[in-house]
């Protein structure tokens, strides 16, 4: 799935948003979460969008936070939210920001 993510990033013409959702997942160990994220800085961010990540357990971000020091680029527009409504608002927010 992550790989099919980024491969459709890369195809595409435009900036492409991207929702993270650790929701179901904070028991497990999510290292394509980073991989996703590194490789995102080789296609470039110009398509890579505002990155929202949705109940990220602690070391996710921790870990987010060491890799934005390796790869400021990115990481440069990845937001920590605690809820769906949370992230639909950062997005907006961001958005108009952009606009």
């Amino acid at each position: 799935m992550v790989d099919e993510s980024i491969h459709m990033v890369a195809s595409a013409t435009q900036a492409v948003d991207i929702l993270v959702d650790f929701r179901e997942a904070k028991t497990q160990i999510p290292t394509n979460y980073l991989k996703a994220i590194l490789r995102m800085e080789v296609i470039g961010t110009k398509k890579r969008g505002i990155v929202v990540v949705v109940s990220a357990p602690y070391f996710i971000r921790a870990l987010s936070k060491i890799a934005q020091g390796i790869a400021p680029d990115a990481f440069s527009d990845v937001h920590f939210v605690d809820s769906m409504e949370a992230a639909e608002v950062v997005l907006s927010e961001q958005k108009q920001k952009r606009a």
